[in-house]
């Protein structure tokens, strides 16, 4: 009985992990897929001259500027409360501060035509987005701001320069909260799996037990 129960026992707990992992990494990946696609969408639609002019003039009330502006209002807007974007301008501070153009409302603490510091897995996404003039996106990770997936997206001229980024910021959040869910989840089912075991073996056992007294 306890060598049937030990065994039942393993392979639940083994199925548990996995299923975990499974579901882990599908939000991840999904929510890496929904960045990517908003940031090359949006993309086609913001001006690159647009961009050039805001990094030019800084003026918040120049009409370029607040064109740039209801754009990245609009990726928070039409998409959900989890989804943040900017523009940023397409180079680094020898510090690895980023220059922000234009930032949507939606953020807390952040303003348009300011420096910010970030993370070194932000940093080096931004970094291969310009260089390889392709939309890159980062693995989940935490900054003072919260829990993100990021995606950044070059704004190019029509000579292919690279005038701006893209940024959308999907926040993370909900993963770590889908995560517990998952995890209460797989506890009920482990528990429930459990007590059928024991007392379905317990029940078997006395059986042959009885068979072999009789």
């Amino acid at each position: 009985l306890f060598f049937s129960f030990f065994i039942t026992l393993v392979v639940v707990v083994m199925i548990s992990s996995i299923s975990f992992a499974l579901q882990t990494n599908k939000d991840k990946e999904h929510l890496a897929q929904r960045v990517d696609g908003l940031a090359s969408l949006w993309t086609s639609v913001i001006s690159p001259d647009d961009v050039e002019r805001a990094l030019l003039v800084k003026d918040p009330h120049d009409p370029a500027v607040e064109r740039l502006q209801e754009q990245v209002d609009l990726i928070n807007e039409r998409n959900s409360s989890f989804f943040h974007s900017s523009i940023l301008a397409p180079t680094l501070k020898e510090n690895g501060e980023i220059y922000s153009t234009v930032i949507s409302d939606s953020y807390d603490g952040l303003k348009s035509f300011s420096f910010y510091k970030s993370v070194d897995v932000h940093i080096n996404a931004f970094k291969k987005s310009v260089i390889d003039q392709e939309v890159v996106s980062t693995k989940v990770y935490t900054d003072q701001y919260g829990t993100w997936v990021t995606a950044f997206a070059p704004i190019q001229d029509n000579k292919g320069k690279v005038v701006g980024v893209l940024l959308v910021d999907a926040e993370a959040s909900y993963i770590k909260k889908s995560q517990i869910e998952t995890i209460l989840y797989l506890t009920v089912v482990f528990v429930i799996t459990i007590i059928i075991v024991f007392f379905t073996l317990k029940y078997v056992l006395k059986k042959i037990l009885n068979l072999f007294i009789n």
